[in-house]
Parts: structure tokens; C-alpha cells; sequence
């Protein structure tokens, strides 16, 4: 997880430039500074592709290939 979590520490405090999610697959791209995360479908029968939980207004944003939905966060 270390090696994971080293990279994505350049990402905190970086402004979201971008956002675009496809109508038809539903993957999402985000240019975040001079980075890009972008997803995509590894199996189409998956429950859900990508999520984004808020943790702040405790809402969570699903997407599956089929729908994109709002949620509240489960409580933990």
C-alpha cells in the first residue's frame, strides 16, 4: 500500500481541473494539476466501477456501467 499511497500524496491539496464522465460507459476522467486518473469497465456485470465518497456531507456518488447514483455514506 505504501507504493500506492506514496504517489497519490502529490495528488492532496491539488485543484480539480477537470471531470468528464462518459455517457455510455460511464468511466470517469479527472485531471487533478498535471495528473490524470481516468477508469474503465473490467467487467460490465460488476456492482459498481468507480465511487466518491463526500465524507464531509456524508454522500456517496456510485457508478456502474449501467447508472450513476447518490447516496448517503454507509455509517461505519
Amino acid at each position: 500500500m505504501d507504493q500506492l499511497g506514496e504517489p497519490l500524496q502529490e495528488l492532496i491539496s491539488k485543484q480539480i481541473g477537470r471531470i468528464d464522465i462518459n455517457k455510455i460507459t460511464n468511466d470517469i476522467s479527472i485531471q487533478i494539476d498535471k495528473f490524470f486518473i481516468h477508469t474503465f469497465v473490467v467487467d460490465p456485470f460488476d456492482d459498481f466501477m468507480w465511487q466518491i465518497n463526500d465524507l464531509e456531507s456524508n454522500k456517496l456518488i456510485e457508478a456502474s456501467s449501467k447508472e450513476i447514483k447518490l447516496r448517503e455514506s454507509p455509517k461505519k
